[in-house]
């Protein structure tokens, strides 16, 4: 069932993930894929510290947006799907 469950997700977080500018989605997939501090995304990408912060900051709130938007997602089937994947994107 959980598999099911994330295979749903698959879709609507690709389509966040398309809708997402560039230098967002560069900084989102760095932090939560590459699993790079914010320092070593600073560095790779030759910004600052706080443009880091400030593009991830945003990049989470589309992200979310964009799911929580998504009608065919509200189901209770996929809130633990969400969840998870929400609280390791975000951070939390």
């Amino acid at each position: 069932m959980a598999s099911a469950s994330a295979q749903a997700w698959r879709r609507p977080l690709a389509a966040a993930l398309a809708r997402l500018g560039r230098k967002e989605r560069d900084v989102l997939l760095l932090v939560a894929w590459g699993d790079l501090s914010y320092d070593e995304v600073a560095r790779a990408l030759d910004i600052p510290v706080g443009t880091v912060r400030s593009r991830l900051n945003r990049a989470r709130r589309r992200m979310r947006d964009a799911l929580d938007a998504d009608p065919a997602r509200s189901g209770s089937a996929g809130n633990g799907i969400k969840e998870r994947w929400w609280r390791s994107w975000s951070g939390a």
